[in-house]
């Protein structure tokens, strides 16, 4: 998904707005993970939900990489984008310790995909909230 969605994704997000694309992919990250907790058994389901998870995260590549000069503006980018990097970084570097300690204490992953979820949840709504930028 990740070589062919950008392509298609991209014609997707040039005519939606962030404020509806975001909130569909987060949809698809918890359809996804849904899918994971309650479906996988197999490779047959292991496949589909790598698919479907793959396309989520290669449309929200895509439109992540549109929102910094639709919200922050193109003056500034370089800056905002370095800081909000660095975010990114510490985050990849710890969202595995849930999973870690999910499996040490429960014997699975569950707990932590539920707490994805959540947070997928929440983010959904916050996507749902967010408002058309105005030029300053």
């Amino acid at each position: 998904p990740s070589f062919i969605m950008p392509l298609i994704a991209k014609s997707v997000v040039d005519k939606l707005p962030f404020r509806i694309v975001f909130p569909i992919i987060q949809t698809m990250f918890l359809m996804s993970m849904a899918w994971l907790i309650f479906f996988v058994g197999g490779s047959l389901t292991a496949t589909a939900f790598i698919l479907f998870y793959g396309t989520a995260f290669a449309v929200q590549n895509v439109s992540m990489n549109t929102l910094w000069p639709t919200y922050f503006g193109r003056k500034y980018l370089g800056s905002v984008r370095g800081a909000g990097t660095i975010f990114m970084v510490i985050g990849s570097a710890l969202g595995p310790v849930p999973f870690g300690v999910s499996k040490d204490i429960t014997g699975d992953y569950n707990a932590a995909i539920f707490i994805m979820m959540g947070m997928s949840f929440i983010a959904l709504i916050m996507g749902l909230m967010l408002k058309k930028p105005h030029k300053v």
